[in-house]
């Protein structure tokens, strides 16, 4: 019971925040970050250590690890992903010099290479997959060094569309960028259609977005476009 009652407070102030989010755009575009925003983008102290000083913990950190398990609560999942994607929108619309995501994550790789396995992972629950997908498609479009990371799954890629030669030493973690997930359900697309029109419209939706930026990642774009399978 006390552990229901805790992710439903959780679910509640995470749709507050992305309310507020929300609302913000529409009424302060750029001018400048609010109070929410500032904290957000901030370290928090979140208790002792056994050291006796202060842990220190990423808020963007938090939500990316809410995104990502959606085991106990995937309404918690949810609302987190919705979140992201209400900061990725409002923070791009906050000039002049906005803080950005990637550059509040401790570790963008690993987090942005979970997101797209959760996006991809046909058992995984459908509502959570589309929040990540329309997510990762407002990156493209809103935050370039983000949406590239989301594109490739790499940080750095080759202008011929391969990974730099220190970017492929650790294969162990199977980082499979958004261009190739999404890709691969297109070839199921006749399945996912009847399972779930959302899902697959959120995936042709970060299709689209990469499209529209195609001169940015020409190099990868071209290497896809000649696989005879992807035009199938």
């Amino acid at each position: 019971g006390d552990v229901k009652g805790l992710y439903a407070l959780l679910r509640s102030h995470l749709r507050v925040l992305r309310l507020c989010l929300t609302y913000k755009q529409s009424l302060y575009e750029g001018q400048g970050l609010c109070l929410m925003e500032q904290a957000l983008c901030s370290r928090a102290a979140t208790g002792n250590t056994l050291s006796g000083g202060r842990n220190q913990q990423i808020p963007f950190d938090v939500l990316a690890d809410l995104s990502e398990d959606s085991s106990a609560d995937p309404c918690v999942s949810l609302e987190a992903t919705r979140v992201l994607s209400a900061l990725c929108m409002s923070l791009s619309t906050s000039h002049p010099h906005a803080p950005t995501i990637l550059g509040h994550l401790s570790d963008p790789q690993k987090t942005v290479t979970k997101l797209i396995k959760i996006a991809h992972h046909p058992y995984g629950d459908q509502d959570v997959r589309v929040a990540i997908w329309r997510f990762m498609t407002l990156a493209v479009d809103r935050e370039p060094a983000l949406g590239n990371l989301f594109i490739f799954g790499r940080l750095r890629i080759s202008d011929n569309g391969t990974a730099d030669a220190d970017e492929t030493t650790e294969k162990s973690l199977d980082r499979t960028g958004g261009l190739e997930a999404a890709s691969s359900m297109l070839y199921n697309w006749k399945d996912i259609w009847t399972v779930s029109p959302e899902l697959l419209e959120a995936a042709l939706g970060f299709l689209s977005a990469v499209w529209e930026h195609g001169l940015e990642h020409k190099g990868m774009l071209e290497t896809t476009r000649k696989k005879p399978e992807f035009w199938e």
